[in-house]
């Protein structure tokens, strides 16, 4: 998203890291932030085939006729022990993370959307983490291959 605003000139690169990362990178809900994502978002979908993962781009992009909506979840001890092994951090400071990760998720997507994060009822596939990274992409890959029949 960064680098696409930069190239595009949605931002100057005069800006600042910090106000460039608050604008989208940040989970942080501010309006003018919100505005200027979603038109990245479409600016990036309109070239053509892309993954966009979160920023409530199944909300953004709804129009689009050929849009998927995948949402990935894992159960919180699977979360826990991912962030503990990634991180190094301890089993507290795992769920502190994760709590304040969900809760900003949600809160954006919910304020963007006006639908809640995670209702499996608004994607079109859904998949457990516990899975692994290469049964996911090979289930997600086959899926989109199945919708261009």
């Amino acid at each position: 998203m960064k680098e696409f605003a930069l190239k595009h000139g949605f931002v100057s690169n005069k800006e600042s890291e910090d106000y460039i990362y608050s604008q989208f990178l940040s989970l942080d809900i501010n309006k003018n932030s919100i505005i200027l994502l979603s038109n990245v978002i479409k600016e990036i979908a309109k070239k053509g085939n892309c993954v966009i993962v979160g920023r409530a781009a199944d909300y953004i992009l709804k129009e689009d006729e050929k849009l998927v909506r995948i949402f990935l979840y894992a159960p919180l001890e699977y979360r826990l022990n991912k962030v503990m092994e990634i991180y190094h951090d301890s089993h507290e400071d795992a769920f502190r993370y994760i709590h304040k990760s969900d809760y900003s998720r949600k809160s954006y997507y919910e304020v963007i959307s006006n639908k809640i994060w995670g209702d499996k009822s608004n994607y079109d596939l859904c998949l457990d983490c516990k899975l692994g990274n290469e049964t996911i992409k090979d289930i997600i890959c086959d899926y989109v291959k199945s919708l261009n029949k």
